[in-house]
């Protein structure tokens, strides 16, 4: 298990619980606070106004830091939470149309509600992470085996976290990585962009031989077969 993105999630559940804006210090520090640039800002802006969400330009659109990536042990191209953070740099290396992609793929993140449903799972999950190690150090509080509670209660807590995050947490989040893939797709479809989808899926056809794939996401040959289906129907 990778314990800094565990950590990092719980994290931001508890923050979140006290905080619905982007401008919050904590998401500004973790991910930065300086606008995108202007022509960034005008892509997501119209794909956020594509899946319809109210006052699009409103939507705070940061600039990524380097500290998210260090944090969550892989690169990102962008994340969204309260607000979105881009990577440009990284979006820069991609072609334009794996660039417009990814930014509907965001888009489409922000318009689900996706990561609030991230964060609502795991602040729900976090009374039951703490109950079972409670149970176990108050059962044996007052007996002769109170360092056995201690050990139970530390070990009921490292697999509830480990339970949490390859149970619930990862398999949920890599769902809404597809699902996000998929509107994407069809989104850029319905507007008459059809060629960015297909030019997408001609760079993952070119890398079917990458089957790696982290936490969070498909590898390239999972990701280019659902996407394909939607050509296949």
């Amino acid at each position: 298990m990778n314990a800094r993105r565990s950590t990092l999630i719980i994290l931001f559940s508890i923050v979140s619980i006290h905080t619905i804006d982007a401008s919050c210090p904590f998401y500004n520090v973790i991910f930065g606070n300086e606008d995108v640039s202007v022509s960034y800002k005008k892509q997501i802006t119209n794909a956020l106004r594509d899946f319809n969400v109210p006052q699009p330009e409103k939507v705070a659109v940061k600039k990524m830091n380097s500290v998210a990536a260090r944090l969550l042990g892989n690169e990102l191209y962008s994340f969204t939470l309260i607000g979105i953070w881009l990577n440009e740099p990284a979006l820069n290396t991609l072609t334009e149309s794996a660039r417009e992609f990814k930014l509907y793929h965001e888009a489409a993140h922000y318009a689900h509600k996706h990561h609030a449903q991230a964060l609502g799972l795991a602040a729900t999950a976090l009374p039951l992470m703490t109950t079972f190690p409670l149970l176990f150090r108050s059962a044996y509080y007052h007996s002769a085996y109170k360092k056995l509670g201690n050990i139970f209660a530390y070990s009921a807590t490292a697999l509830s976290w480990y339970g949490l995050y390859s149970y619930a947490l990862k398999p949920f989040i890599k769902e809404q990585e597809k699902q996000a893939d998929l509107a994407a797709a069809r989104m850029l479809c319905a507007k008459g962009k059809k060629e960015i989808v297909e030019a997408y899926l001609n760079q993952l056809k070119n890398q079917l031989a990458d089957f790696s794939s982290d936490d969070w996401h498909y590898s390239q040959a999972e990701e280019y077969e659902y996407l394909a289906q939607l050509f296949a129907t």
